[in-house]
Parts: C-alpha cells; sequence; structure tokens
C-alpha cells in the first residue's frame, strides 16, 4: 500500500510539472554557427628589437568566439634547440607586442565558439 502511494505520488508531481512546462516556449533558433576558421596577421615580418608589433585577427565564422593568444620566446639559434618561454597571454581580440629580444618567437593564436575551436600559429625571427 505504501509503494502505490508513493508511485501515485510520484506520477501526480510527474503529470503536474508536465502540465507547467507546456505552456509557451521560447522559439529555438536553427542558426547553425559554423567551428570558426582562425588565422592573423602581423604588421611587421622582420624587426629591431623594441619595435611595436600589431597582430590582427582575421578569423572567420567566429561570432561569438573566444580568443586567446601566447607569445613564445624561442632564442637565438634554431627553434628546435630549446623550449620555449611563455612571454606574453592575452585574451583580447587583437594585440601589440613589444619584441624586446632578438630571436625566434612563436605566435598562436586560438579561438573558439559552441560549434569548434581552432588555431594559428607563425614563427618568426625578429
Amino acid at each position: 500500500m505504501k509503494n502505490q502511494y508513493i508511485f501515485n505520488l510520484v506520477f501526480f508531481t510527474l503529470l503536474i510539472i508536465g502540465l507547467v512546462s507546456c505552456g509557451e516556449k521560447e522559439e529555438e533558433s536553427n542558426e547553425i554557427i559554423p567551428a570558426p576558421e582562425i588565422s592573423f596577421e602581423s604588421s611587421e615580418t622582420s624587426t629591431s628589437a623594441g619595435l611595436v608589433v600589431t597582430y590582427t585577427n582575421t578569423s572567420k565564422n567566429a561570432d561569438p568566439a573566444t580568443y586567446e593568444w601566447t607569445i613564445e620566446y624561442i632564442g637565438l639559434n634554431s627553434p628546435d634547440e630549446i623550449a620555449p618561454q611563455l612571454v606574453f597571454e592575452s585574451t583580447d581580440e587583437n594585440i601589440e607586442y613589444t619584441h624586446t629580444t632578438l630571436g625566434y618567437y612563436r605566435v598562436t593564436l586560438f579561438g573558439s565558439n559552441s560549434n569548434g575551436f581552432g588555431t594559428s600559429s607563425i614563427l618568426t625571427r625578429y
């Protein structure tokens, strides 16, 4: 008898919840947001120490998106010789960075939205 009472109570509760949730619903968007195609450009391809370089996000299909830039200093010699040192991070859409030391730098832009993510990276000697 107690089990029947619990079953009826649960059934009645679910019925009430179902009736309450059957009210008007917001229209769902059928818009498909594609995964972002991440890309960027730099204002300089070579520079002297102390010059400010602007990196401009040229990504497609990214809105709405979140971005993360990283700049790693690799060193003066071959990029394969040492582990990179993170020297800059930002979540801005576009960035400026002053390369204070000559050498190889890896600049990476990571972007994501609700349908995926992408990455673009360049290795440049400044």
